[in-house]
Protein backbone atom coordinates (compact mmCIF):
# COMPACT_ATOMS: atom_id res chain seq x y z
CA UNK A 1 0.00 0.00 0.00
CA UNK A 2 2.81 2.38 0.95
CA UNK A 3 4.74 1.55 -2.22
CA UNK A 4 1.65 2.13 -4.36
CA UNK A 5 1.13 5.51 -2.72
CA UNK A 6 4.77 6.47 -3.29
CA UNK A 7 4.57 5.49 -6.98
CA UNK A 8 1.33 7.43 -7.38
CA UNK A 9 2.94 10.50 -5.88
CA UNK A 10 5.91 10.17 -8.22
CA UNK A 11 3.62 10.02 -11.26
CA UNK A 12 1.59 12.91 -9.86
CA UNK A 13 4.69 15.09 -9.63
CA UNK A 14 5.52 14.35 -13.26
CA UNK A 15 2.03 15.42 -14.37
CA UNK A 16 2.25 18.58 -12.27
CA UNK A 17 5.66 19.45 -13.68
CA UNK A 18 4.28 19.26 -17.23
CA UNK A 19 1.05 21.14 -16.53
CA UNK A 20 2.73 23.98 -14.63
CA UNK A 21 4.75 24.89 -17.71
CA UNK A 22 1.49 26.30 -19.17
CA UNK A 23 -0.07 29.12 -17.11
CA UNK A 24 -3.66 28.10 -17.86
CA UNK A 25 -3.04 24.62 -16.39
CA UNK A 26 -2.01 25.81 -12.91
CA UNK A 27 -5.55 25.51 -11.46
CA UNK A 28 -5.62 21.88 -12.61
CA UNK A 29 -2.29 21.17 -10.90
CA UNK A 30 -3.52 22.67 -7.65
CA UNK A 31 -6.69 20.57 -7.84
CA UNK A 32 -4.66 17.40 -8.25
CA UNK A 33 -2.53 18.29 -5.22
CA UNK A 34 -5.45 19.27 -2.99
CA UNK A 35 -5.84 15.81 -1.31
CA UNK A 36 -2.15 15.95 -0.28
CA UNK A 37 -1.94 19.06 1.88
CA UNK A 38 1.66 18.38 2.93
CA UNK A 39 2.70 18.62 -0.73
CA UNK A 40 0.35 21.38 -1.84
CA UNK A 41 1.47 23.70 0.93
CA UNK A 42 4.77 24.42 -0.86
CA UNK A 43 4.93 26.13 -4.20
CA UNK A 44 5.95 23.72 -6.94
CA UNK A 45 8.63 26.12 -8.16
CA UNK A 46 10.45 25.75 -4.80
CA UNK A 47 11.22 22.08 -5.43
CA UNK A 48 15.04 21.70 -5.74
CA UNK A 49 16.34 20.91 -9.19
CA UNK A 50 16.86 17.21 -9.81
CA UNK A 51 14.82 16.14 -6.75
CA UNK A 52 11.19 15.31 -6.00
CA UNK A 53 11.00 17.66 -3.03
CA UNK A 54 12.77 18.97 0.05
CA UNK A 55 11.60 16.14 2.32
CA UNK A 56 9.90 12.77 1.76
CA UNK A 57 6.17 12.57 2.48
CA UNK A 58 6.18 8.90 3.49
CA UNK A 59 8.34 6.40 5.33
CA UNK A 60 9.28 4.57 2.10
CA UNK A 61 11.22 6.63 -0.42
CA UNK A 62 14.34 6.71 -2.57
CA UNK A 63 17.19 8.48 -0.81
CA UNK A 64 18.64 9.86 -4.04
CA UNK A 65 15.36 11.68 -4.86
CA UNK A 66 15.66 14.09 -1.92
CA UNK A 67 18.49 16.45 -0.91
CA UNK A 68 20.56 15.25 2.08
CA UNK A 69 20.10 16.85 5.48
CA UNK A 70 23.32 18.59 6.50
CA UNK A 71 23.45 18.92 10.28
CA UNK A 72 25.91 19.40 13.11
CA UNK A 73 28.26 16.46 13.62
CA UNK A 74 26.91 15.76 17.14
CA UNK A 75 23.44 15.09 15.72
CA UNK A 76 24.93 12.70 13.15
CA UNK A 77 26.81 10.80 15.87
CA UNK A 78 23.63 10.51 17.94
CA UNK A 79 21.89 8.96 14.92
CA UNK A 80 24.76 6.49 14.46
CA UNK A 81 24.51 5.39 18.11
CA UNK A 82 20.74 4.99 17.81
CA UNK A 83 21.14 2.85 14.67
CA UNK A 84 23.91 0.84 16.33
CA UNK A 85 21.40 -0.45 18.91
CA UNK A 86 19.22 -2.22 16.36
CA UNK A 87 21.37 -2.66 13.21
CA UNK A 88 22.24 -6.27 12.41
CA UNK A 89 25.86 -7.34 12.77
CA UNK A 90 27.07 -10.87 12.05
CA UNK A 91 29.67 -10.88 14.85
CA UNK A 92 28.47 -8.42 17.51
CA UNK A 93 31.18 -9.49 19.96
CA UNK A 94 33.85 -8.23 17.54
CA UNK A 95 32.08 -5.04 16.44
CA UNK A 96 30.51 -4.08 19.76
CA UNK A 97 32.34 -0.74 19.59
CA UNK A 98 32.18 0.33 15.96
CA UNK A 99 34.81 2.54 14.35
CA UNK A 100 33.70 6.00 13.24
CA UNK A 101 34.96 6.95 9.77
CA UNK A 102 35.34 10.38 8.21
CA UNK A 103 35.07 10.83 4.44
CA UNK A 104 36.11 14.12 2.80
CA UNK A 105 35.33 14.79 -0.86
CA UNK A 106 38.07 17.08 -2.18
CA UNK A 107 38.49 19.69 -4.90
CA UNK A 108 42.14 19.54 -6.00
CA UNK A 109 41.89 22.10 -8.79
CA UNK A 110 43.77 25.42 -8.68
CA UNK A 111 41.77 27.67 -11.07
CA UNK A 112 44.23 30.50 -11.66
CA UNK A 113 47.20 28.26 -12.43
CA UNK A 114 45.06 25.73 -14.35
CA UNK A 115 46.56 22.76 -12.55
CA UNK A 116 45.76 20.42 -9.68
CA UNK A 117 47.13 19.73 -6.24
CA UNK A 118 49.21 16.57 -6.36
CA UNK A 119 47.65 13.60 -4.50
CA UNK A 120 49.10 13.69 -1.00
CA UNK A 121 49.54 11.58 2.11
CA UNK A 122 50.20 12.76 5.62
CA UNK A 123 49.86 12.20 9.34
CA UNK A 124 47.52 14.10 11.64
CA UNK A 125 47.97 14.40 15.40
CA UNK A 126 44.68 13.77 17.22
CA UNK A 127 43.90 14.73 20.83
CA UNK A 128 42.01 11.52 21.73
CA UNK A 129 43.41 8.03 21.09
CA UNK A 130 41.05 5.23 20.11
CA UNK A 131 43.41 2.42 19.06
CA UNK A 132 46.75 0.86 20.00
CA UNK A 133 49.91 2.88 19.33
CA UNK A 134 51.68 2.45 16.01
CA UNK A 135 54.98 0.58 15.79
CA UNK A 136 57.65 3.10 14.81
CA UNK A 137 61.28 2.37 13.91
CA UNK A 138 63.69 5.20 14.64
CA UNK A 139 67.02 5.60 12.84
CA UNK A 140 69.19 7.78 15.07
CA UNK A 141 72.59 7.98 16.69
CA UNK A 142 74.23 9.37 19.82
CA UNK A 143 71.99 10.89 22.48
CA UNK A 144 68.98 10.70 20.18
CA UNK A 145 68.92 6.91 20.58
CA UNK A 146 68.21 7.17 24.30
CA UNK A 147 65.66 9.93 23.73
CA UNK A 148 63.86 7.86 21.10
CA UNK A 149 63.61 4.78 23.35
CA UNK A 150 62.29 6.91 26.22
CA UNK A 151 59.64 8.37 23.91
CA UNK A 152 58.30 4.94 22.95
CA UNK A 153 60.11 3.96 19.73
CA UNK A 154 59.47 0.32 18.80
CA UNK A 155 63.16 -0.24 18.04
CA UNK A 156 66.31 1.53 16.87
CA UNK A 157 67.29 0.84 13.28
CA UNK A 158 70.76 -0.01 11.97
CA UNK A 159 72.38 -1.23 8.75
CA UNK A 160 71.39 -4.84 9.40
CA UNK A 161 67.73 -3.83 9.78
CA UNK A 162 67.86 -1.95 6.48
CA UNK A 163 68.89 -5.15 4.69
CA UNK A 164 66.12 -7.11 6.44
CA UNK A 165 63.50 -4.59 5.31
CA UNK A 166 64.83 -4.70 1.75
CA UNK A 167 64.55 -8.51 1.70
CA UNK A 168 61.10 -8.53 3.37
CA UNK A 169 62.56 -10.39 6.35
CA UNK A 170 61.26 -7.76 8.78
CA UNK A 171 57.75 -6.33 8.40
CA UNK A 172 56.67 -5.76 12.02
CA UNK A 173 56.51 -1.97 11.83
CA UNK A 174 54.12 0.77 10.73
CA UNK A 175 56.31 3.85 10.18
CA UNK A 176 59.96 4.92 10.05
CA UNK A 177 61.38 8.16 11.40
CA UNK A 178 64.99 9.29 11.21
CA UNK A 179 67.43 12.02 12.13
CA UNK A 180 68.94 14.05 9.22
CA UNK A 181 72.38 12.47 9.75
CA UNK A 182 70.95 8.96 9.06
CA UNK A 183 69.20 9.78 5.78
CA UNK A 184 72.18 8.90 3.57
CA UNK A 185 72.18 5.33 4.88
CA UNK A 186 68.40 5.00 4.25
CA UNK A 187 68.57 5.79 0.52
CA UNK A 188 68.44 2.07 -0.47
CA UNK A 189 64.95 1.97 1.11
CA UNK A 190 63.57 4.85 -0.96
CA UNK A 191 62.30 2.69 -3.82
CA UNK A 192 60.97 0.08 -1.40
CA UNK A 193 59.06 2.45 0.89
CA UNK A 194 58.04 4.97 -1.80
CA UNK A 195 55.69 7.56 -0.27
CA UNK A 196 56.24 6.26 3.26
CA UNK A 197 59.96 6.97 3.02
CA UNK A 198 61.00 9.42 5.79
CA UNK A 199 60.58 13.03 4.70
CA UNK A 200 60.93 16.37 6.47
CA UNK A 201 57.81 17.57 4.62
CA UNK A 202 55.74 14.88 6.36
CA UNK A 203 57.44 15.42 9.71
CA UNK A 204 59.27 12.08 9.79
CA UNK A 205 62.79 13.57 9.55
CA UNK A 206 64.11 15.94 12.20
CA UNK A 207 66.11 16.42 15.37
CA UNK A 208 63.12 16.70 17.74
CA UNK A 209 62.57 13.00 18.45
CA UNK A 210 59.88 13.65 21.04
CA UNK A 211 57.70 15.60 18.59
CA UNK A 212 58.21 13.15 15.71
CA UNK A 213 57.45 10.07 17.78
CA UNK A 214 54.41 11.67 19.43
CA UNK A 215 53.00 12.30 15.94
CA UNK A 216 53.72 8.88 14.45
CA UNK A 217 52.97 6.78 17.53
CA UNK A 218 49.50 8.20 18.17
CA UNK A 219 48.57 10.01 14.94
CA UNK A 220 46.33 8.81 12.12
CA UNK A 221 47.49 8.55 8.51
CA UNK A 222 45.45 9.92 5.62
CA UNK A 223 45.83 9.45 1.88
CA UNK A 224 44.04 10.92 -1.15
CA UNK A 225 42.28 8.35 -3.33
CA UNK A 226 42.90 9.57 -6.88
CA UNK A 227 40.00 8.16 -8.95
CA UNK A 228 37.47 10.37 -7.14
CA UNK A 229 39.61 12.68 -4.99
CA UNK A 230 38.66 11.96 -1.39
CA UNK A 231 40.10 11.03 1.99
CA UNK A 232 38.58 8.23 4.05
CA UNK A 233 40.01 7.70 7.54
CA UNK A 234 38.99 6.44 10.98
CA UNK A 235 38.59 9.18 13.60
CA UNK A 236 37.29 7.37 16.68
CA UNK A 237 34.96 4.83 18.24
CA UNK A 238 31.30 5.13 19.15
CA UNK A 239 32.32 4.72 22.80
CA UNK A 240 34.03 8.13 22.66
CA UNK A 241 31.95 11.21 23.47
CA UNK A 242 30.67 13.53 20.74
CA UNK A 243 33.11 16.22 21.86
CA UNK A 244 36.11 13.87 21.63
CA UNK A 245 35.19 12.68 18.13
CA UNK A 246 34.50 16.25 17.04
CA UNK A 247 37.96 17.36 18.23
CA UNK A 248 39.57 14.47 16.33
CA UNK A 249 37.64 15.46 13.18
CA UNK A 250 38.72 19.09 13.59
CA UNK A 251 42.39 18.07 13.89
CA UNK A 252 42.22 15.92 10.77
CA UNK A 253 40.45 18.58 8.67
CA UNK A 254 43.04 21.17 9.73
CA UNK A 255 45.86 18.82 8.67
CA UNK A 256 44.25 18.02 5.30
CA UNK A 257 43.57 21.68 4.48
CA UNK A 258 47.29 22.52 4.71
CA UNK A 259 47.86 20.82 1.35
CA UNK A 260 46.05 23.50 -0.69
CA UNK A 261 46.69 27.28 -0.53
CA UNK A 262 43.64 29.14 0.85
CA UNK A 263 43.83 31.60 -2.07
CA UNK A 264 43.19 28.71 -4.50
CA UNK A 265 39.70 28.09 -3.08
CA UNK A 266 38.27 25.56 -0.64
CA UNK A 267 39.75 22.07 -0.62
CA UNK A 268 36.80 20.21 0.93
CA UNK A 269 33.54 19.89 -0.98
CA UNK A 270 31.62 17.50 1.27
CA UNK A 271 32.17 15.83 4.65
CA UNK A 272 30.45 12.63 5.75
CA UNK A 273 30.67 10.67 8.99
CA UNK A 274 29.73 6.99 9.19
CA UNK A 275 30.44 3.78 11.08
CA UNK A 276 30.93 0.12 10.16
CA UNK A 277 27.76 -1.17 8.40
CA UNK A 278 25.85 1.99 9.42
CA UNK A 279 24.52 4.90 7.38
CA UNK A 280 26.59 7.91 6.37
CA UNK A 281 25.55 11.42 7.41
CA UNK A 282 26.70 14.71 5.93
CA UNK A 283 27.63 17.36 8.48
CA UNK A 284 28.61 21.02 8.55
CA UNK A 285 32.39 21.10 8.33
CA UNK A 286 32.99 24.80 7.53
CA UNK A 287 33.69 25.76 11.15
CA UNK A 288 36.61 23.29 11.30
CA UNK A 289 38.41 24.70 8.25
CA UNK A 290 41.35 26.96 9.28
CA UNK A 291 40.62 30.62 8.65
CA UNK A 292 36.87 30.15 8.09
CA UNK A 293 34.43 32.89 9.12
CA UNK A 294 32.60 30.53 11.49
CA UNK A 295 35.87 29.67 13.22
CA UNK A 296 36.70 33.37 13.69
CA UNK A 297 33.26 34.00 15.24
CA UNK A 298 34.02 31.41 17.90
Amino acid sequence: MVLAKARYLECLFRVIKITTEKPHCKPLARTLCRPFTNIASADLQDVPKGFDGWEPVDDVYRIDRYPPKIRHISECLDDLRAQDKWAYCRKPEIYSDRTVNLSLLLDLTIPLKKKQVEPFIGMAAIPHKFKASNKVICFAEGDQVTEAMNCGAHMIGDEALINQILNDEFTDYDYIVASPSMMAGLLPLKKKLRKTFPSSKRGSVGVDMKKMLALYLNGIAYKVQTKIPHVNVAVGKLSLSNTQIEENVKSLIEAVCTHKPPAAGPLIRKATVSAFLLDGHQFKYESYVPGSCEEEDK
